[in-house]
């Protein structure tokens, strides 16, 4: 088996001969200060809510889309297919944990959320 490390230097001029994300400037130039971080006390005696049906999926699009701020974490299983596929998708926000079972909503799931990640008034 070999393997190649390669040095990679990114700069902004660099980047810019790549495919640009919307914000490249903003995540560019960000630096970490007092004013933009955010320390939350955690609310461990919460419920997390599985999610595995159409109208559940509508019913949480709603709760988050009045939020500020939420995390996105996916499980996926990629074993038997270099795509793979995302099994299971979490979502937290200052209030509630969501479980979403991708593969019972699978072709509702994207077009669902699309605004819902697209939203620049939430931090993600």
């Amino acid at each position: 088996m070999l393997f190649f490390l390669f040095r990679v230097d990114l700069n902004y001029e660099s980047i810019q001969r790549l495919p640009t994300h919307p914000n490249i400037g903003q995540v560019m130039n960000w630096e970490l200060t007092s004013d933009n971080l955010v320390v939350r006390n955690a609310n461990f005696d919460r419920n997390d809510e599985w999610i595995s049906t159409l109208p559940q999926l509508h019913q949480i699009i709603l709760e988050l889309g009045s939020c500020d701020e939420m995390s996105i974490d996916t499980e996926m299983d990629n074993e038997y297919s270099y795509l793979g596929m995302i099994c299971i998708t979490q979502i937290t926000s200052i209030n509630k944990d969501y479980l979403l079972d991708c593969l019972a909503i699978y072709d509702h799931i994207g077009v669902n959320l699309v605004n819902l990640f697209m939203n620049p008034k939430i931090l993600k």
